[in-house]
């Protein structure tokens, strides 16, 4: 039951834009640069198999791009 509660309490905070910029900035470089290296290996054997793992690979970019749109616009409302 705990771990459904940490679960539910880090989307939440994804979604409200209030997790911390270092782990924002960690994440795009540590999920960056597994979905880089993963294109490279596909754009070099023209694999089927491979884009399947860049797209698996994409999923948390798309997550933390979702958070950081979160994040700007709640500042911006903040200033407001």
């Amino acid at each position: 039951m705990g771990e459904i509660q940490l679960r539910g309490r880090v989307f939440r905070d994804l979604a409200g834009g209030r997790m911390p910029w270092r782990v924002l900035i960690s994440g795009w470089s540590l999920f960056g640069g597994i979905f880089w290296l993963l294109w490279r290996v596909a754009v070099n054997l023209s694999s089927v198999m491979a884009l399947i793992h860049v797209a698996i690979a994409e999923i948390p970019l798309f997550i933390l791009r979702k958070e950081i749109k979160a994040k700007l616009s709640s500042k911006r409302r903040r200033r407001l």
